[in-house]
């Protein structure tokens, strides 16, 4: 694997959805099957949790079930892998962190407890805490706007004083001059982008993307990750605005309906033949139906086939 992506994560990393059956229970053979195939592209990492890992559908034993088989399938494949810990107390954040470092994690990544907004001590002391239960493992921190607060950089630079494992950061949107205070902010730091913002911000410093697109095609993502980083403008500018436009024209409609993450990556997974998780998420939150799917695959079909994984 180039450049240790174990020890210090860069490039293209893959959130793998949770294979369920229709009884909404977890299916270890298609989960495994869909990290196998995953690490066999050559993606840099794969990760666990976050809305695609539906992490807030998992009680402690189905967390273990679940990345017992990521550490295992994607360590017999030599492929980096982070554990999510996010949850809604420090005391759960910890148990599955001493958990994921136990059984061989590179790292975790990890939200803030999401249900009450977190004051400035707050988060200083839960990334203290993090930091004690990592030991040696890496800590990237996923800033969503479910956490109800941003982290400023100048408060990751004080909570670096006490806590050097926190060494990456999973930023969304679209808004460069936010993006680019954080690079300019935190040149140490691992940060991570969306797949529509990996061009510019790869030029700003950027170190990857955590992608759901390479789902749909690892070849092309992992294409378009080297153009970024060789500084192949024309390329990656082709590869971002067939991004964009599969994200504008197949995905905003469905997230004006009310879709969320879970099932909207499940949805480009499995637009690639070789992906197994399927269409299902947990309840209460809706998934999309075979139609659905059917007529995802029609558009890439007439408008943009090679996004489409043959």
């Amino acid at each position: 694997m180039p450049d240790q992506a174990s020890s210090n994560p860069f490039g293209v990393w893959v959130a793998q959805p949770i294979a369920w059956d229709e009884n909404e229970r977890f299916d270890p053979a298609r989960y495994a099957s869909d990290i196998a195939y995953m690490c066999s592209t050559g993606v840099h990492g794969v990760y666990s949790g976050g809305t695609t890992g539906e992490f807030y559908a998992l009680d402690f034993e189905e967390f273990v079930a679940t990345n017992s088989v990521m550490l295992k399938t994607a360590g017999a494949a030599g492929t980096a892998v982070q554990v999510g810990v996010t949850a809604t107390s420090t005391r759960e954040v910890l148990r599955r962190t001493e958990w994921a470092v136990d059984n061989g994690a590179d790292g975790v990544q990890v939200a803030l407890p999401y249900w009450l907004e977190m004051g400035d001590d707050e988060v200083l002391e839960f990334f203290g805490d993090v930091g004690r239960a990592a030991g040696d493992a890496y800590i990237v921190n996923y800033a969503t706007a479910r956490s109800k607060r941003t982290i400023s950089p100048e408060l990751f630079k004080t909570i670096r004083r006490d806590v050097p494992a926190l060494l990456g950061l999973k930023l969304g949107g679209d808004r460069v001059d936010f993006i680019k205070s954080y690079l300019e902010a935190l040149p140490e730091f691992a940060i991570f982008v969306g797949e529509a913002m990996l061009c510019e911000a790869t030029a700003m410093g950027a170190r990857g993307t955590y992608s759901s697109v390479v789902m749909t095609n690892p070849g092309l993502i992992l294409e378009f990750f080297e153009a970024c980083r060789s500084g192949d403008n024309g390329k990656a500018e082709t590869i971002t605005e067939r991004i964009r436009r599969f994200h504008d024209d197949i995905l905003v409609p469905f997230i004006r309906r009310g879709y969320w993450d879970s099932a909207l990556d499940r949805l480009q997974a499995m637009l690639n033949p070789n992906m197994s998780c399927g269409l299902r998420c947990r309840r209460p939150y809706k998934f999309f139906s075979p139609e659905d799917l059917d007529r995802a695959r029609s558009w890439l079909t007439e408008n943009d086939p090679e996004l489409l994984c043959l």
